[in-house]
């Protein structure tokens, strides 16, 4: 017996009606058979399953590329502009900061977002990636199956979908409510797991305050701890 999970479309489609107290279908692409439930998840499945992957740098949906330059209309904030692969869902990092200690993205109430020294290490606007660093993008890719699904990401699949096609499938709009806040609960708790994944360190990097008192001087200790003492009686 295995327990490695073996989803696909018409599967978690499924899970998310059992949701609903809603009977099986057999396909999510037409010819649709009538009914509000067949309608509803050819509707929301592809939709659901893409903001989620926009959410977070998932390590299920990790691919890398090589970037092409742009005209870099923002030379003044930024070294390089590059154009971002038509299936980038959410940039992870450059190949070049790939596995260093000092990348993190959790910054508490700022959000995801990518930092480099407590700086932000690139800066997504549109179908442009603005970098203070060259190198090959990691990044989140719109183009997989679900192959790659593993069971948390699966899990937040069926919530979520079921919580977009709830109201037109029963017309419940507290039952709507209730599935949305326990989706909002699971995609959170599998950030958290992600984010937690690997031995990540936060709070690593030296705040402003710090570097005024020398926190920068990179000897003996390293850009990774909180303070570097500066010399004696300062």
């Amino acid at each position: 017996m295995t327990f490695r999970p073996d989803p696909s479309d018409v599967k978690l489609c499924n899970r998310a009606l059992s949701r609903l107290r809603q009977g099986p279908i057999s396909s999510v692409d037409p010819p649709l058979p009538a009914g509000a439930a067949s309608r509803e998840c050819y509707r929301w499945y592809k939709p659901t399953v893409a903001r989620l992957l926009e959410l977070h740098h998932w390590n299920l949906a990790t691919a890398r590329a090589t970037l092409t330059e742009v005209t870099n209309d923002r030379g003044n904030e930024w070294l390089y502009a590059y154009q971002l692969p038509v299936d980038c869902a959410f940039p992870v990092s450059l190949a070049t900061l790939s596995g260093s200690g000092n990348m993190n993205y959790y910054q508490g109430l700022s959000g995801l977002l990518a930092m480099w020294n407590g700086a932000p290490a690139f800066l997504k606007a549109g179908d442009v990636l603005y970098s203070r660093w060259a190198g090959s993008l990691d990044y989140v890719s719109y183009d997989i199956t679900e192959a790659a699904f593993n069971a948390t990401f699966e899990n937040i699949v069926e919530l979520t979908l079921a919580a977009a096609m709830c109201y037109a499938v029963t017309q419940k709009e507290r039952r709507e409510e209730a599935l949305r806040q326990q989706a909002t609960t699971a995609i959170n708790i599998a950030i958290t797991q992600n984010l937690n994944s690997g031995w990540p360190r936060y709070g690593d990097t030296p705040s402003e305050r710090d570097f005024v008192r020398g926190a920068d001087y990179p000897m003996p200790y390293g850009w990774n701890w909180d303070w570097t003492p500066g010399p004696v009686g300062a």
